[in-house]
């Protein structure tokens, strides 16, 4: 009975998927939201040597809903070999200081502080990835 219930724990556990990323709140300050999130590229058969993701953080004006400007945090190739999900790295805090900079965590505890007002990626604290310092 011990060698069933051991069997079906394992291969449970064994199917298991990765949990659904972390829901992060938008800041809001001064009229304007800034959100984060992960854009991943297409592993379709033209772009299987260049597919892969990047983190970013966004900032909207609330009152026209246009984009003011979106800010690489990182990116990063997908290793083909292993399944892609499990590689993507998800942004799991987002806060404003008192000077007016943001502060993004990512789940992996690289930190990386962006101008709220220019966007501009001012540095990655400690970051396991390569930061991207251009906007897209």
């Amino acid at each position: 009975m011990k060698t069933l219930i051991l069997f079906f724990l394992f291969t449970t556990l064994a199917e298991a998927k990765r949990m659904a990323p972390p829901v992060v709140p938008a800041v809001i300050e001064d009229g304007v939201s800034y959100t984060t999130g992960i854009k991943n590229s297409s592993c379709d058969s033209t772009t299987r040597d260049s597919c892969g993701f990047l983190g970013f953080v966004k900032a909207t004006d609330q009152t026209t809903q246009k984009v003011k400007w979106t800010t690489i945090l990182y990116s990063k190739l997908y290793d083909l070999n292993l399944e892609l999900d499990i590689q993507d790295i998800h942004p799991h805090y987002l806060k404003i200081d008192k000077k007016k900079q943001l502060i993004i965590r990512d789940e992996n505890g690289s930190e990386y502080v962006v101008d709220a007002k220019t966007g501009k990626l001012l540095k990655p604290l400690k970051s396991i990835i390569y930061a991207t310092p251009k906007a897209i």
